[in-house]
């Protein structure tokens, strides 16, 4: 009982492992090029994150 459980957990590990491989081929494959969109980007991002930080922390006061 004990060895077959130790197997399905190494093999399933090991299936995990080659997903995130093809993953991570795909972006090497195709690297993305700063360009003057991404400064663009970066400043929505931010801007985003507060605002979520806020509304996240207004929701917090809501429950306490």
């Amino acid at each position: 009982m004990n060895g077959s459980g130790s197997n399905f957990v190494r093999s399933s590990g090991r299936g995990r492992i080659d997903i995130a491989d093809t993953r991570f081929n795909v972006y090497e494959v195709s690297p993305t090029i700063p360009g003057p969109k991404d400064e663009q980007r970066d400043k929505e991002v931010s801007e985003a994150i507060e605002k979520w930080k806020n509304s996240n922390s207004n929701c917090e006061k809501l429950r306490q």
